[in-house]
């Protein structure tokens, strides 16, 4: 049994037990482990679950605390994907230690075609992978895969998130601990809004957490995540997400005196420079995203335009809002407008301008295209259409 019921996770339950039977089997192999994790909230909630209830199963296999340097490696991977160059610095990095061929465990991304040259890659020099995500799954991509945990397998798009999934991995490997906690963070940041989402947060909030903490540790994650960049957010994240009560109070007042002017700025510069156009069930709002922030600033394009979208659903109205830039769009909508559908938008792209190097993804109501600056005015014209024929 499980943290939650849900039928989601009864029709996944093979795909967890595989998960779980292969991490346990290359600890007990004396094989390394390496996490890699998208790198924001939902991606360092979904790595810090699984290690917070790997480590002590490493702890007991190596006694020396040295070896844990040498048998464990999280990392976040800013690419929405598993590269052929992670994969790389993942192979060099085993290779250094001259040990065994390592286990790596991908989270919050790798079920998608844009991973499989990374993953076929580790896998030619012996590891296993294992991939934990809730994003699109590839239809070929189980065959490359140990174990591969997707809610797509069971007909779910947006039930659960990474953070939620690992957490009952997690459970399930260490039972004494509670992971409520940290499976409700990932659905308040990654906005999961389910049946089950709300039994995790019901839960931890039953253990202990309010939701206002839930809340307040949700936004600092992300922050934290920015701000950690490609290392691997060591214990400042993990006390964050509750290791340690005390710095996890001090780092929440901190980050909060940061982000909620950040956020304030940022929301009125969009409000201020964007253009609206009404249609007939919504509005659809088009932001020039590259020039209403600094370069490489928090938040991110895709949160910019996740605030504006929270701005307007506020004030009770349905939108699209799009962060443009010159080789890139963001994309967010609400759930309500159904015909909507990020990946569709991106597939057409590829198929109408097969020049314009198309790709990217997300879910159905947020994610990011990416696509030459030569195409720009042809990729904009067409998804104003798109969304003109909603």
């Amino acid at each position: 049994m499980g943290i939650i019921k849900s039928a989601v996770l009864e029709k996944l339950q093979p795909a967890i037990a595989k998960a779980v039977s292969t991490i346990q089997k290359a600890i007990e192999e004396r094989r390394p482990i390496v996490i890699r994790h998208h790198c924001d909230a939902d991606g360092y909630c979904a790595g810090i679950s699984l290690e917070r209830a790997i480590m002590p199963m490493l702890s007991d296999k190596h006694t020396r605390e040295r070896d844990l340097f040498y048998y464990y490696t999280r990392l976040p991977l800013l690419a929405p994907s598993y590269t052929y160059g992670d994969a790389t610095k993942d192979l060099q990095r085993a290779g250094k230690f001259g040990k065994k061929m390592p286990l790596i465990i991908i989270l919050d991304t790798g079920s998608g075609a844009d991973s499989l040259a990374g993953i076929e890659k580790v896998r030619i020099y012996g590891a296993s992978v294992i991939v934990v995500d809730h994003h699109p799954a590839d239809k070929g991509m189980n065959k490359y895969l140990d174990a591969h945990v997707n809610p797509y397998h069971a007909g779910s798009t947006y039930d659960f998130c990474a953070g939620m999934l690992c957490a009952e991995i997690a459970y399930i490997i260490d039972k004494k601990q509670d992971f409520s906690f940290i499976a409700s963070v990932a659905a308040v940041a990654d906005k999961v809004a389910s049946k089950e989402s709300e039994k995790y947060i019901s839960l931890a909030q039953k253990n202990g957490s309010p939701l206002k903490l839930i809340n307040r540790t949700a936004a600092a994650v992300d922050f934290e995540a920015y701000a950690t960049g490609p290392t691997s957010g060591g214990e400042m994240i993990d006390d964050l997400l509750g290791a340690d009560a005390k710095k996890q109070y001090k780092l929440l007042t901190i980050i909060e005196e940061q982000i909620k002017p950040m956020l304030e700025a940022q929301l009125q510069s969009c409000l201020k420079y964007a253009v609206a156009e009404s249609k007939k069930n919504f509005d659809f709002v088009i932001i020039n995203i590259q020039n209403v922030k600094h370069r490489n600033s928090f938040p991110a394009r895709g949160k910019s335009c996740g605030i504006v979208l929270d701005h307007l659903m506020q004030k009770g109205k349905k939108a699209i809002v799009i962060g443009v830039g010159n080789d890139s769009i963001n994309f967010r909508c609400s759930t309500v407008i159904e015909k909507f559908d990020v990946n569709e938008i991106i597939a057409k792209c590829k198929k109408k301008f097969p020049y314009a190097q198309v790709c990217g993804g997300g879910h159905r109501v947020a994610g990011t295209m990416n696509f030459i600056p030569a195409s720009y005015d042809e990729i904009f014209e067409f998804v104003k259409d798109y969304v003109d024929k909603l």
